[in-house]
């Protein structure tokens, strides 16, 4: 059998997620099939069915029957149940998927979502062939609604349809939506994260956070459109979304250890292939032991370290945000002293941004050996090391501040607005270290925030330095006059000489904000917190 040009990999089973799933399945399918063949473009359709419901047809047996380019690997409960550290977790999208790109028989992968539907430029991409086979590519993700799908039935090959578009960084917004890479590359990165084995969340901002730490190009290559549905994050209940009973598993340090990279048997390469209940489809059957015991402690062990407390919160990384503009601003070193390894890792995150900016840091941490992570190393303390350094020493959980020379260092948070017991958000606190810093750098004093969402409301809970005021938050739909003390405005009411810079906050539509910063008030300056995050840090 000729291999085919591309591979389309997408990872899913019969289980009504978001409701009628195997309708947007077909949907999709058909529509991307019928685009692709318009421009004779070779290719498979690979699905990874992992853990499929009892008593349920299994959706690949029901799609072979229906597309010939498709065949397909099933994750039965059993091997499931061998790989999850985490019993809330039915689907393992990542792992999935990876089983799926070690197994692809394309020239090309392009790993993708059954709720995916191309764009016409994504199409002529694909057809003209001039792709760079050391180079990661990614598509915009367009929002649709359901009701759509009539119109996606139309479609032809040039249709394009409206929606909510998501702009974002290179690693951020729907990056799992589209990656797509020669099989070359994709088995010289080991794919995406299949280590971490308790939760989903941001494993695909971190293989592009990873890649571009290699020095992988990524760039865009269209548009893409999803069709939008229940379930996932937004239908999961806001009290569980970040924790681990959510059924993508909750939130963790994803930045920590850059780059890395999985073990050699990555992909459930251990896994025997028996036949399934279709000639194109087989079935992983699992080995006696997916996993020696030594990585399974291994595993284990950076689950507690990479993930936060079972309340969610983060007491102890204030303290280091703070000592570090401390350094800053006096022009001090810091020694870092952690003797907890949870601790150790929101320390070398932000240790990272600081070195970065100048500020000499230095530890006494030595990190544990770690088959798949590069863990981060910092100058040891040096014993002619001034005695004015700032030391942040911890000590059964409790980070305590002094001098080198041992007299005292007093408090290291700010006095007007102290952090409000802050919720582990390891992502968020680093980019706000970086804006506070580059601001300072930048003689900036006075801010005014773009963005009156959750997101604002967590990040003014890391409190802010004595010598920077909020002045006000701008909204482009403002629901109120107030949002905490700050009034609030529309950005085309507001007086921007009121402020030194506007600070972007927004995981989400960041280059919206920019965009309409622009044309309402070019070259006013602004502090950007996932833009322009430098690769590596």
């Amino acid at each position: 059998m000729a291999e085919p040009r591309i591979t389309f990999l997408i990872a899913a089973r019969n289980d009504d997620h978001g409701g009628s799933s195997h309708l947007r399945v077909r949907q999709c399918l058909r529509h991307n099939r019928e685009l692709l063949d318009c421009r004779n473009v070779g290719f498979e359709i690979l699905l990874v069915e992992w853990n499929p419901l009892p008593r349920r047809a299994f959706l690949s047996e029901l799609l072979a029957e229906e597309y010939r380019e498709l065949s397909a690997f099933i994750v039965p409960s059993t091997l499931h149940d061998c790989y999850t550290l985490n019993p809330h977790m039915p689907f393992h999208e990542m792992a999935a998927k990876n089983a799926g790109i070690r197994r692809a028989r394309g020239e090309w992968i392009l790993v993708t979502n059954a709720d995916i539907v191309f764009g016409p430029d994504i199409i002529t991409a694909l057809a003209n062939g001039r792709l760079d086979r050391k180079t990661i590519y990614r598509a915009e993700r367009v929002d649709i609604a359901e009701s759509q799908l009539a119109s996606l039935d139309r479609a032809s090959p040039t249709t394009s349809i409206r929606g909510e578009r998501a702009k974002a960084p290179s690693y951020m917004g729907g990056a799992g939506d589209f990656l797509l890479a020669s099989r070359e590359l994709w088995h010289r990165l080991r794919g995406l994260n299949d280590v971490i084995r308790w939760t989903t969340r941001a494993k695909d901002w971190q293989f592009l956070l990873s890649a571009a730490a290699r020095g992988v190009p990524i760039e865009s290559l269209g548009t893409v459109y999803h069709l939008e549905h229940s379930g996932g994050f937004q239908g999961t209940p806001p009290e569980l979304r970040d924790t681990p009973a959510a059924h993508f598993g909750g939130i963790w340090d994803f930045e920590f250890g850059l780059p890395v990279l999985n073990r050699e048997d990555w992909g459930l390469a251990r896994c025997r292939e028996v036949p399934g209940p279709h000639e194109r489809i087989s079935i992983l059957e699992p080995p006696p032991r997916l996993f020696t015991p030594e990585e399974d402690e291994e595993d284990r062990r950076w689950q507690e370290w990479l993930s936060p407390a079972p309340d969610l919160f983060d007491p102890g990384t204030p303290e280091i945000l703070y000592a570090i503009l401390r350094c800053y601003e006096e022009r001090r070193p810091l020694v870092l002293r952690p003797d907890q390894p949870r601790s150790a890792v929101a320390a070398a995150g932000l240790s990272r941004v600081a070195v970065s900016h100048g500020i000499p840091v230095f530890w006494n941490w030595r990190w544990p050996s770690c088959s798949w992570l590069t863990l981060p190393e910092f100058p040891t303390e040096p014993s002619h090391l001034s005695g004015a350094a700032l030391v942040l020493e911890e000590r059964q959980g409790s980070w305590l501040a002094k001098h080198r020379d041992e007299s005292p260092a007093g408090s290291l948070l700010p006095a007007k607005h102290p952090p409000r017991r802050p919720k582990f958000n390891r992502f968020l606190v680093r980019r706000l270290l970086r804006a506070f810093l580059t601001g300072r750098a930048k003689g900036y004093r006075r801010l005014a925030v773009f963005g009156a969402g959750g997101h604002t409301r967590e990040l003014l809970t890391w409190g802010r330095p004595d010598w920077l005021q909020y002045e006000a938050v701008l909204s482009s739909t403002p629901s109120g006059a107030t949002l905490g003390s700050l009034p609030v405005f529309h950005p085309a009411a507001f007086d921007y000489t009121t402020v030194d810079a506007v600070l972007l906050s927004s995981a989400s539509f960041e280059g919206e904000m920019l965009e309409l910063l622009d044309d309402l008030k070019p070259g006013v300056p602004v502090l950007p917190l996932y833009a322009e995050w430098p690769a590596g840090l």
